[in-house]
């Protein structure tokens, strides 16, 4: 029950990112740095302000060494952790927006050829996941 929201969450969250970058100038190197920017610069400082107001709550000794500083150290760097949630666990979902954007911007390097790029690179995962 529910649990149907959040692929199609991602897939109209990459139709929304291929759609409203294609009429991007194609300038490679400039475009990625203004789509990364715009990225971190929406999601970053509300992610980690909450992430340390969920830390203060907790106790944020929780979070200064061993396993706690690990999970926070993963958690700022957006590196999902098979064992342990983040720590505001609602970032789990963006560990995946993030891998997203990284292998988005870099196909903006290859300009009129991104969508070629995407698709072998979303197909060769699929067939390394799919195999192992």
């Amino acid at each position: 029950m529910g649990s149907i929201g959040v692929p199609i969450f991602f897939i109209i969250s990459g139709f929304i990112m291929f759609y409203s970058t294609k009429n991007i100038e194609n300038n490679g190197l400039e475009d990625t740095k203004k789509f990364y920017l715009k990225r971190l610069i929406r999601i970053i400082p509300l992610y980690f302000f909450l992430t340390f107001c969920w830390m203060l709550m907790s106790g944020i000794s929780n979070y200064t060494s061993g396993e706690g500083l690990e999970r926070f150290i993963k958690s700022i760097l957006f590196i999902p952790d098979d064992k342990t949630p983040p720590v505001l666990f609602l970032g789990w979902s963006l560990n995946y927006e993030m891998f997203f954007y990284l292998i988005f911007g870099i196909t903006l390097l290859f300009k009129t050829t991104r969508y070629y790029v995407f698709s072998a690179f979303v197909t060769s995962i699929h067939y390394i996941f799919k195999h192992h």
